[in-house]
């Protein structure tokens, strides 16, 4: 074994005696002082607005977003926000269907195409998502539309049938 491989040997040995006595010594298990901080100005804005919050009704994604904004880590950039939503919408109860309020307001008959339907001041076809996240338009008629609730994997889980506001018959 040459002089170079020797010295090499000693300085590994040196290192790992050297790591297992800090590993065993119990003499060196004194944790470090926990750190203070100050409440910052940005901190009381933000209680303040989460007080305000919690007194309104929000929606999961709103909630959602509040707390992202307010978390000092940020967003995970590998998670779905649609994921993030369906897993804090409660689950109804048996036999309770809770949907949110969707206004069938009318709709647009163009020659050769699917009716264009207008819920909630917006536009959408057969297919399109509404802008609730996880409630899609499943079928358009003149009179009514249907909307399911949907999961990211694309099971049904409610239906609704909507009529046309202000029709009389």
């Amino acid at each position: 074994m040459a002089l170079r491989e020797k010295i090499l040997v000693g300085l590994m040995l040196a290192a790992v005696l050297y790591g297992g006595y800090v590993f065993l010594d119990s003499r060196r298990t004194s944790a470090p002082a926990p750190m203070v901080q100050e409440a910052s100005p940005a901190d009381a804005v933000a209680q303040s607005a989460l007080d305000i919050a919690s007194r309104s009704r929000l929606d999961s994604l709103e909630w959602y977003i509040l707390e992202t904004a307010l978390d000092s880590r940020g967003r995970n950039p590998f998670q779905r926000l649609e994921d993030v939503v369906l897993e804090q919408e409660p689950a109804p109860q048996r036999g309770e269907e809770s949907f949110p309020e969707f206004i069938y307001q009318g709709f647009v008959n163009i020659a050769g195409q699917d009716l264009f339907v207008v819920i909630n001041g917006r536009e959408y076809q057969t297919g399109d998502q509404l802008d609730k996240l996880g409630y899609y338009l499943a079928e358009t008629h003149e009179d009514a539309v249907v909307i399911q609730r949907r999961t990211p994997s694309g099971a049904v889980t409610g239906t609704l049938v909507v009529d046309l506001e202000g029709a009389s018959w």
